[in-house]
């Protein structure tokens, strides 16, 4: 991805790749951007509300380095 990641790149799934810090860094950054709402990250990516809440909350409060933090119990959407 670049440095401000595109609508497409942000939109398209990688099945079976994980949600490195990268990543998920990558699309926090497209939603603050404006570039894609939540609601299309959550469609795109089988994200659980839940699951990208919390990364969006850990980056408002850590920073970038909230999002190496997990949180085990959080799922994916079914």
């Amino acid at each position: 991805m670049t440095i401000r990641p595109t609508r497409d790149e942000l939109l398209k799934p990688l099945p079976g790749e994980r949600w490195t810090y990268v990543r998920k860094l990558n699309l926090v950054f497209g939603i603050h951007l404006r570039i894609i709402t939540t609601d299309e990250a959550i469609a795109a990516h089988e994200l659980s509300r839940d699951e990208l809440n919390e990364w969006l909350r850990n980056y408002a409060r850590f920073g970038a380095e909230g999002l190496r933090l997990t949180s085990p119990g959080l799922k994916r959407a079914s």
